[in-house]
């Protein structure tokens, strides 16, 4: 904090070089019989070398090179209540930030006017100056309104001066020590340093560290990298530490203007004055008292008194004419409880006012953050009224003193402060406000918290996201979208950038909401997968011979079985699968695995893509899986498939695409395509020609390759080629399970077996006697029909949806009677079918379409 005007109280020397320092330094701290340390005020640094902890290491660094022991000091987090320039900064901020706003509205309010309007040639220069004028002060309020903060800057610090190595003493006998936090503010861990001879000079802007620790501190202003200016109360400071130069030294001496600070002993005396002439703890110092003003008034005092050297009677008369402050204040805020003695009443309050201000510069602790509290007199305070009570010392005693209010302040950060020095009350909600966070509104002279103001004004909350600074939106325009432009574009176009680009990002975010595929393209790509293991590869023309097949492990054989019952596996029809009143009749004609994926691989129920799967699939030029060949693999304990075929495009005569996937019973693992929104590379993506395989592969388990596999296994079972001992009784269960699913995807009614109290065996018996009756019917059926079985083409009303189609193909609900929809189901299910049929969704378009696509959005 700099007192107001505190440079005028000061000795200078100038023109001083960075090696001269060094020589200045040991001088002084052999005839102080002190450590010939220089303390940094690092916070201070951080505005004099840049906003990077970078740059404020490499100063550091450089300036130990010099041959000095440089010792940096760091403000704490939480700074102290009665800090009261901190309150007024951060108020001043909120305004700045409310005014910021309010100018961007302007703007853009002009610029519409400007884009919108009829306007002659002079008409829009006019207003073409006025919206360049505002931006510029808009600018100046958003610099303003922003307080530079580097999250744990000492700890970052630490680490940048360890890469440097500047702990280690190099060539000239320099170092930079461990950086300190202090336990309240730099300043006052900088004083006691000086005071108890740990180091002999400051560095820092601050001009108070010299004003409060006595006539023996010398500090270095501001952050120069050549020449440097020393500044001290004492002239007689500054001349011994001169006469460590060497002869041809430029540096020179200047005369303080209102040296008042010198050869005054007393802290209490120099806090006094710190006091009226402006500090942290009262920012606004007296009305038209500045340094200047002191000087002449201690001037006329020591006129005046018997001994002008007297500091004491200075002191008091000093309290006096800061009472006066305060005293009116008081007054008129009791006048009408105590009446006649409401001016011995604040005079008492008003004294208490001044010590409680004075108090909370002495009374500061000086120690490092963590340590037992030290004072800069030495000595703990016996006494402090509640306002200082977080300087107390465990034995100190605290009293009430001056009556204190708390203020509603900024951002919902509540702080105390004393009533004598002004309040108010807000119009609004009616909360108490310290002179510094009041406002008014417009023309209105009314009193209003800084949140009320700016909720009146309709200017988005701080903290809030509509509150972020247009500083802060290029910043993640650049950083977070690398939009690399951000620096040309005024305050509305990075806005309406931003809310472009952040729609994008929460739209490609959705992907991460969304399963399955487990794993990049690329996995289907490499010529062995890293995330599965291949079991062997099948050839469906073969149907299920390949249980039979010796490189098959046996103890795979219950999660093969498991994995194609699990393809046949269907739904409950009372489960729901979507939010609306009734499901679509597409979920009584998929099998449950399918349904789940499809739900996975988009952010809602995946209606489209199973409405998409069946149109592919039951296309008349979709070849069917009976004569592909696939894969079976595993991943960790669960088996599944790797099916790559031909999908044709339903739209495009001639084109055929080639999609592959990669399931178990519980995951899609990988997927691709060489369509326009298929998976491919890095990708994780379903589109609308995957699913269709997986659709196929469960028609050719209902149309022939359940029952193969179910007589494979039976002729395994009594051949002995497998060692049943080897399968747990959790195998054999499962098997049965599975046996019975897939017997009733082969056709068999199984709703009658008991499988707790039946062996595998016997259900295999079981499912063979069924079979010879379901190959009868089938032979039967491939006999013509006579012209009689037809029926009138009138008759026939309308043709299928898919839907109706696959229940009928994978035999759901009942082969000779449709259960009739919902006429407004299935005009809605029609309604939905024939938007994602025109809407384009075909892959091989050049926009990808949300139908097709995932929403997994691939990258960019």
């Amino acid at each position: 904090m700099t007192v107001s005007g505190g440079s005028k109280a000061f000795y200078r020397v100038v023109g001083l070089e960075r090696g001269e320092l060094p020589h200045m330094a040991r001088g002084m701290a052999a005839f102080h019989k002190s450590q010939a340390t220089i303390v940094v005020d690092c916070s201070n640094l951080m505005f004099g070398v840049g906003s990077k902890v970078k740059s404020a290491a490499e100063y550091l660094f450089e300036f130990a090179r010099s041959g000095v022991t440089i010792l940096p000091v760091c403000d704490n987090d939480v700074r102290p209540s009665v800090k009261q320039e901190t309150i007024k900064r951060r108020a001043n901020r909120e305004k700045a930030r409310s005014k910021e706003y309010l100018l961007r509205r302007e703007i853009r309010a002009l610029k519409r006017r400007l884009n919108e309007e009829a306007l002659t040639q002079q008409q829009r220069s006019e207003l073409s100056a006025a919206i360049k004028a505002k931006e510029t002060e808009r600018k100046r309020k958003e610099t303003a309104s922003h307080r530079p903060a580097i999250p744990d800057f000492a700890n970052e610090l630490e680490k940048e001066l360890d890469l440097l190595g500047a702990h280690i003493a190099n060539e000239a006998g320099g170092s930079v020590l461990k950086v300190v936090t202090a336990q309240c503010q730099a300043d006052t861990y900088m004083a006691g340093q000086i005071r108890n001879k740990l180091a002999v000079m400051v560095l820092s802007t601050d001009t108070d560290i010299p004003l409060i620790t006595g006539d023996g501190c010398i500090s270095i202003k501001g952050f120069s990298k050549k020449n440097f200016e020393l500044v001290s109360t004492s002239k007689a400071t500054l001349e011994k530490a001169m006469t460590f130069l060497g002869a041809g030294t430029k540096a020179e001496l200047i005369a303080a203007v209102h040296p008042i600070f010198e050869q005054v002993n007393d802290d209490r005396l120099r806090s006094l004055m710190m006091l009226i002439s402006g500090c942290d703890v009262f920012p606004s110092g007296l009305k038209n008292v500045g340094i200047t003003t002191l000087s002449k008034t201690i001037d006329e005092f020591k006129k005046a008194a018997c001994d002008p050297e007297d500091e004491t009677a200075l002191f008091e008369h000093l309290v006096e004419v800061m009472k006066k402050e305060f005293k009116p204040r008081l007054i008129e805020e009791i006048k009408e409880v105590y009446a006649d003695e409401a001016d011995a009443f604040a005079d008492v309050e008003a004294e208490e006012v001044v010590q409680a201000h004075l108090d909370a510069l002495v009374y500061e602790p000086t120690n490092k953050a963590g340590e037992e509290k030290t004072y800069l007199g030495g000595e703990p305070p016996k006494e402090l009224f509640r306002y200082c009570e977080e300087f107390a010392a465990s034995d100190t005693k605290v009293s009430r003193g001056p009556t204190i209010l708390k203020c509603k302040g900024v951002g919902g950060k509540e702080h105390n402060f004393l009533a004598a020095c002004g309040h108010g009350t807000c119009a609004k909600c009616k909360h108490d406000v310290c002179t510094y966070c009041q406002a008014t509104i417009g023309m209105d002279t009314n009193t209003y918290c800084l949140l009320c103001s700016a909720t009146e004004s309709l200017v988005p909350e701080i903290g809030s996201e509509a509150a972020e600074s247009i500083d802060a939106r290029r910043t993640r325009l650049i950083n977070v979208h690398q939009f690399a432009g951000a620096d040309n574009l005024d305050s509305d176009e990075v806005e309406d950038v931003l809310e472009v680009m952040d729609f994008l990002r929460d739209y490609r975010a959705q992907g991460s909401t969304v399963p399955f595929p487990l794993y990049k393209t690329e996995e289907m790509e490499a010529t062995t997968s890293s995330k599965w293991e291949e079991i062997a590869e099948i050839d469906f023309s073969n149907g299920g011979a390949f249980l039979a097949d010796g490189s098959i492990n046996q103890k795979h054989i219950p999660g093969i079985l498991k994995f194609f019952a699990a393809v046949a596996t269907f739904a409950s029809p009372d489960e729901k699968h979507t939010d609306w009143k009734k499901d679509g009749e597409i979920y009584d004609a998929l099998p449950k695995l399918l349904i789940d994926f499809a739900a996975k691989s988009r952010v809602d129920s995946g209606y489209r893509l199973l409405s998409r799967c069946l149109r592919h699939a039951l296309d008349s030029k979709c070849p069917s899986l009976e004569n592909k060949a696939a894969t079976l693999i595993l991943h960790g304990d669960d088996v599944g498939i790797r099916i790559n075929s031909a999908v044709p495009a339903s739209m495009r005569k001639k084109v055929v695409y080639h999609p592959g996937i990669v399931f178990t019973a519980t995951e899609v693992l990988c997927c691709e395509c060489n369509c326009q929104c298929g998976s491919k590379a890095k990708e994780q993506i379903v589109c609308v020609h995957n699913f269709p395989l997986l659709f196929l592969l469960l028609l050719l388990l209902m149309d022939a390759l359940a029952e193969s596999m179910l007589l494979e296994f039976a002729a395994c079972m009594r051949s002995n080629i497998w060692d049943k001992t080897l399968w747990s009784a959790d195998d054999l269960k499962s098997m049965k399970q599975s046996i019975g699913t897939l017997a009733e995807a082969a056709g068999e009614d199984m709703s009658g077996v008991d499988l707790d109290n039946i062996t595998i065996e016997e259900f295999i018996d079981i499912f063979e006697t069924g079979t010879e009756g379901r190959k009868e019917w089938k032979q039967r059926c491939k006999k013509k029909p006579k012209p009689g079985d037809h029926c009138c083409i009138a008759d026939i009303g309308r043709f299928e949806s898919t839907a109706s189609e696959a229940k009928k193909r994978t035999k759901r609900r009942s082969m000779d009677v449709d259960t009739p929809m919902d006429v407004n189901t299935r005009a809605a299910e029609e309604e939905q079918e024939n938007e994602a049929a025109l809407s384009g969704e075909e892959d091989d378009t050049k926009m990808p379409n949300s139908h097709c696509h995932s929403n997994r959005v691939p990258p960019n």
